[in-house]
């Protein structure tokens, strides 16, 4: 008898408006880290395993990357109201040349929250709803498929949780992308400060 070894995924798909909760959650929970407040923030703190990995990851990737280098390569950016858009899709697109991939998601992710603390910090406040809507717009225009076929965000979680946690390695985080996006961001900088 052939019994499917496909596995069963509990977490429903998500819709842009739930892209836009999660990108929330977690832009809110980096400014909090910061020291900031974010008007428009989500009421209540999302308790789920999808974004207690999302936050938990995020946290991971700053740590790797030394977060005084994340912020180097965000401030280098020079983002203005009048280029952030522009800034943020070159960024996104160069992040996503090569294909997708779990780190390059959680990359995304973490991109909007640290060019969200650079608008805040830089007195444009104002910008935080707008990058919200640019990640969730993005994540489902553009990654809501490969999301889907790679057992959706309950396969995000079980990803993750797979990793070996045991060892200090770096290798998970450069198998997956999430370190050649950091390198995306200086190359953002570097395109958006020759235009």
């Amino acid at each position: 008898m052939y019994r499917s070894h496909t596995k069963k995924y509990s977490v429903k798909a998500m819709g842009e408006e739930d892209y836009k909760s999660l990108v929330a959650d977690y832009v809110n929970y980096r400014l909090g880290k910061y020291g900031f407040e974010w008007e428009n923030a989500p009421s209540q703190t999302n308790n789920n395993k999808i974004y207690k990995t999302v936050r938990k990851l995020g946290d991971e990737f700053e740590n790797k990357q030394d977060s005084s280098d994340l912020h180097e390569m965000v401030t280098s950016l020079q983002i203005t109201p009048e280029t952030a858009y522009s800034t943020f899709t070159t960024v996104t697109e160069e992040m996503f040349s090569n294909g997708i991939n779990w780190g390059r998601v959680v990359a995304l992710i973490g991109f909007g929250g640290a060019l969200s603390v650079e608008c805040v910090s830089r007195n444009m406040p104002q910008l935080v709803d707008s990058i919200v809507d640019w990640v969730a717009a993005y994540m489902n225009s553009n990654l809501k498929d490969w999301i889907s076929k790679n057992g959706g965000w309950q396969g995000f979680v079980d990803f993750y949780s797979k990793r070996d946690r045991s060892t200090n390695d770096d290798t998970p985080w450069v198998k997956y992308g999430v370190i050649g996006a950091v390198g995306v961001l200086a190359l953002g900088a570097f395109m958006t400060q020759r235009t």
